[in-house]
């Protein structure tokens, strides 16, 4: 069996940093920012959990696991054990992913809408093979080298191969009995077609569309995006009308749920045709699933529909999303449409700010396509 530790910081539930889970006891970085990377790594993204482990360099794979070529750039089926240690000092198993993908480089997701939304890990694995152990469960001990001995627990790197002999024969059989027989609770969700179908129960309101279709965009504006859902699910079982239709799709998009998002804002524009929010919604779920050619064609989609406006928030939509597009040129590589695109916004751009943005997109093609 092919195995691999993975030392991280400590935390509740690794979706996102919030005013109740904090990451700690993750090094100097975590320290001084608040912020740890791996904060996202029992997170289901559509469908995925991608796991971060802080490293420099590459991962020598080769050197680790049979059968692995030096310039190979991935290994398949690998069981992931992710271990961290709590405000006791503890070091303990908090979860780990099974069949998982474990790539020799840093990956990323690139995001071209937020910046903010990049996504970068060195391992997936299916969220349905992802196991997250409630802190009060946490109770399977990973010792540390520099206290019990080389090759009996994590080291100073933040992997661990678990290729000793007291790994091999005593500590590692150990954890595959543990996690075989694990039957408590998880605290990470996994969104599946029973879960995002769910409705409500309640006979005094499930039939009331509007009441439904209220309550569920209060839950939405309050970050209870299950809860939401299950509104807006009852309220289509009434009538599917493209608001409620939106509701649901524009839920899913905020759990993550891209793919199941999709062809449900598709399914609006059919009824309805185009606009910009329904629009906009395709173009973050595009975006979230690294679908470069769909993200351009709906930011064009936009566009479009903008050309006539000459209101000021037009405008600034008009010059994002024509920069969105921009961006992902460069990205492919594809110099021809850059240069379109540059072209096209020094046609309506009039603003000092926007010119300078533009002077930059300029210096972006000599870098990229002419040095």
């Amino acid at each position: 069996m092919n195995i691999l530790f993975c030392n991280i910081a400590w935390m509740k539930y690794y979706n996102g940093v919030t005013k109740e889970d904090k990451p700690i006891n993750g090094g100097s970085y975590v320290d001084e920012n608040g912020y740890a990377y791996e904060c996202f790594n029992f997170r289901d993204y559509n469908g995925k959990c991608y796991g971060f482990v802080e490293m420099k360099g590459d991962m020598a794979l080769e050197l680790h696991y049979k059968d692995v070529k030096k310039h190979q750039s991935f290994i398949k089926d690998v069981l992931v054990i992710w271990v961290a240690t709590n405000d006791k000092n503890e070091t303990r198993i908090v979860g780990w992913y099974k069949n998982a993908t474990v790539y020799r480089q840093e990956q990323c997701i690139q995001s071209f809408v937020d910046k903010e939304w990049d996504l970068f890990y060195r391992i997936e694995a299916l969220a349905k093979d992802c196991y997250l152990v409630p802190e009060e469960q946490r109770t399977f001990p990973i010792q540390r080298a520099a206290q019990t001995g080389k090759g009996t627990g994590m080291g100073r790197s933040s992997i661990w191969y678990g290729d000793s002999e007291f790994a091999k024969t005593k500590l590692i059989p150990k954890i595959i009995e543990y996690i075989d027989n694990y039957n408590g609770k998880l605290a990470n969700v996994v969104f599946t077609d029973e879960m995002l179908s769910k409705v409500i129960e309640n006979k005094k309101i499930s039939n009331d569309f509007e009441k439904l279709l209220d309550e569920g965009i209060k839950h939405f504006n309050e970050e209870d995006y299950k809860l939401a859902l299950k509104f807006f699910n009852t309220a289509r079982l009434i009538e599917e009308t493209p608001d409620v239709l939106f509701c649901i799709a524009d839920t899913l998009l905020a759990l993550n749920c891209f793919d199941k998002s999709i062809p449900i804002f598709q399914k609006v524009i059919n009824i309805e045709g185009d606009n910009t929010d329904t629009i906009q919604g395709l173009i973050l779920c595009y975006d979230g699933i690294a679908n470069r050619e769909k993200t351009i064609e709906y930011c064009s989609r936009i566009v479009s529909l903008l050309e006539s406006d000459d209101s000021e928030e037009a405008m600034e939509d008009k010059f994002y999303y024509s920069c969105t597009i921009f961006d992902i040129y460069v990205f492919l590589g594809d110099e021809k449409n850059a240069r379109a695109i540059i072209n096209e916004i020094q046609k309506y751009v009039n603003d000092d700010e926007a010119k300078i943005v533009v002077e930059n997109m300029k210096n972006i093609i000599k870098e990229n396509f002419e040095l």
